[in-house]
């Protein structure tokens, strides 16, 4: 997470999260034992959600037709395997970003086919 926070914190003005992102933190975060390690991510991404809170991208209306052009796409591309629960995830987060014209920045490019993605973890 260390490269990732510090990629996030390079490139802050340049940056926007999606609300399906803060899903994704939280599902992995109450994964976690109660413990230290736990209350210090929670607190992250608390953190994070105010240094964003006016780039956070919501899934609304827009999203929502992006979403299903984006999903028949990748159906007729790459069948039904493709699709995972991370991978219908992540498809939240691609039609976000094409509906805003926008790079999703990740280290699991594969996850995103047809959007245009950069991982930070290559560079």
């Amino acid at each position: 997470m260390l490269a990732s926070k510090l990629w996030l914190e390079n490139n802050k003005d340049d940056c926007a999260l999606s609300e399906i992102t803060f899903g994704e933190l939280h599902y992995g975060v109450h994964r976690l034992p109660f413990g230290k390690r736990r209350s210090e991510l929670l607190r992250y991404i608390s953190f994070l959600r105010e240094d964003y809170r006016d780039v956070i991208l919501p899934f609304g209306p827009a999203e929502s037709e992006a979403w299903g052009e984006y999903a028949a796409e990748v159906l007729a591309a790459r069948g039904k395997s493709f699709w995972t629960s991370r991978t219908t995830r992540d498809s939240g987060i691609a039609a976000i970003a094409r509906a805003w014209s926008l790079t999703v920045v990740t280290r699991d490019v594969s996850h995103f086919p047809f959007v245009e993605t950069l991982n930070p973890f290559t560079m």
